[in-house]
């Protein structure tokens, strides 16, 4: 196991859309500066900084300066549409990240079970034959079980669960509920 960062941690000083923004936000130099300082192993660049957004050059300076400060990649973004979720699988290959972590829904889209279960099969081979991982994030709008149901149907060793501590207290679940469900399930 690595110590790792996300940039969620540093939300407030990254900016939140519809907040009023830092002086100087935090931006990518700033935050592999952070988790050098911190000793943190690893750092995941979720969907408050979009890496879609970023032109193939940041992307490429953001790979080098990750690999000279010996820190692995994550990277994280919402939704569980296909599409979406293989561009996410191509910029992972792109600078090198490990695991690709999503919610299960993109705030917009939020797919029931079934549906869900067959967007995750529609990309299993692809996750499984680039050696990602693909976590999915519990969150406050599906139950720990439903998540735990959705795992366990994709059948991959590839598509787990990117447990949070506190996301299903809206559910009404407890932490310990929570890592009952998805303990095992976790990525």
């Amino acid at each position: 196991m690595k110590i790792g960062v996300s940039s969620y941690a540093l939300t407030w000083s990254i900016g939140i859309a519809g907040q009023p923004q830092p002086e100087k936000p935090l931006d990518l130099d700033g935050l592999l500066a952070f988790a050098s300082s911190s000793g943190a192993e690893v750092l995941q660049i979720a969907d408050n900084l979009p890496l879609h957004e970023l032109p193939e050059s940041d992307l490429r300076t953001l790979a080098g300066a990750a690999k000279a400060r010996q820190i692995d990649l994550e990277i994280g973004t919402r939704g569980l549409k296909p599409a979406h979720l293989l561009m996410y699988l191509d910029l992972a290959r792109s600078i090198g990240a490990r695991l690709v972590r999503t919610l299960p829904h993109d705030g917009q889209d939020r797919p029931d079970l079934t549906e869900a279960c067959r967007r995750l099969q529609n990309v299993r081979a692809d996750f499984e034959s680039a050696d990602v991982i693909l976590a999915v994030e519990n969150h406050d709008w599906y139950p720990a079980a439903w998540l735990a149901e959705l795992i366990s149907r994709t059948g991959s060793q590839r598509i787990g669960v990117c447990l949070d501590a506190v996301n299903n207290l809206g559910q009404g679940e407890s932490f310990a509920e929570v890592v009952d469900q998805l303990g095992r399930l976790t990525v």
